[in-house]
């Protein structure tokens, strides 16, 4: 009996600490280690990513955000052998400051930030936009972008009101 509540106890812990890991802000699972993680690895420990798209050099890379509400976003990126070159954390404050408005492109917003949480227009002008969290508080990121697909400006959004241009 004594070993039934253990067991129930520990996994109720590992429960909540799980829990407070998918929620926090900021910082990456320690799930993969480059050089020997495989593809097979991170599929069985995340599913199926949310894209998957290849760079100019070849390398795949698999972007999570969990779900269209998911406040943290994960890139994989692999090696020709299918193996973790690279782990990260996506929306990060270097991310949003490798953005250059009117210079940047779609696909440097997509490379730099990952896959939307959702997309919408105003004024035949899309808009990209990620929930993620900016000083530990819950914010909106919105990628403006042009017609010509050409990034116009990023803003931050307190969700809940306010915002901050970057």
């Amino acid at each position: 009996m004594k070993q039934h509540i253990c067991r129930a106890l520990a996994i109720a812990l590992a429960a909540i600490a799980l829990a407070g890991c998918a929620g926090r802000p900021g910082g990456t699972p320690g799930y993969f280690t480059p050089g020997a993680s495989t593809m097979q690895d991170v599929a069985a420990r995340m599913g199926s990513p949310r894209s998957v798209w290849f760079d100019e050099e070849g390398r795949e890379h698999w972007d999570y955000s969990g779900n269209e509400a998911s406040y943290v976003g994960y890139r994989a990126t692999f090696d020709e052998a299918g193996t973790v070159a690279r782990w990260r954390e996506l929306r990060t404050d270097r991310d949003v400051s490798s953005l250059v408005p009117g210079s940047s492109t779609a696909r440097d917003v997509h490379m730099a930030l990952g896959e939307p949480n959702e997309m919408f227009f105003i004024r035949g002008e899309p808009h990209w936009r990620w929930r993620t969290y900016y000083n530990s508080r819950p914010h909106y990121l919105v990628a403006q972008m042009g017609q010509d697909g050409v990034l116009k400006s990023v803003m931050r959004f307190t969700i809940g009101g306010g915002s901050r241009g970057m």
